[in-house]
């Protein structure tokens, strides 16, 4: 079991892996087997990379840091819900006055990014690996192999 936070807010990793390996000789001359893994996991990966306005990082390069990270009033206190939480700023949003233009990433906010645009990937993986080994002589043996492999991704953005 693995459990990782990521290195940006709201990253994550979290993997569950198991493994069964059998054999056994049941006659002299007849031995079988099976071998299997399991495993599945599920990441929430936002962007990190690249020139869209969901990059973490491209903010750092493509806005300025006067742009505030909450809502302000016209006095420059926080402008709060109704749980008292502060509100992010999305520069023109509800009538704001403060702050309503931006030359760039208009009606987006860094933090917020990282909640309203969700990068989950889901990832299942079985395999499978039975055989059987019939022994003529101390020189002569035939061995046959069967296998099975499923593998699922589904990405949710």
């Amino acid at each position: 079991y693995l459990e990782q936070e990521g290195t940006v807010k709201e990253s994550n990793f979290e993997r569950i892996t198991t493994r069964l390996n059998l054999e056994s000789e049941v006659k002299d001359w007849l031995k079988l087997g099976l071998n299997t893994s399991f495993s599945k996991s599920e990441q929430n990966y936002p962007a990190q990379s690249g020139t869209s306005y969901q990059s973490a990082i491209q903010w750092i390069y493509g806005v300025s840091s006067v742009y505030p990270l909450y809502r302000r009033g016209e006095d420059g206190s926080l402008i709060t819900d109704s749980a008292g939480d502060p509100i992010y700023d999305y520069g023109a949003t509800g009538g704001q006055t403060l702050n309503a233009v931006r030359p760039i990433f208009g009606n987006e906010n860094a933090v917020g990014s990282l909640y309203n645009y969700i990068n989950l990937n889901n990832r299942t993986n079985f395999n499978a690996n039975g055989f059987a080994t019939i022994t003529f002589t101390d020189y002569l043996s035939f061995t046959t192999n069967l296998s099975y492999e499923e593998y699922m991704f589904d990405g949710f953005v």
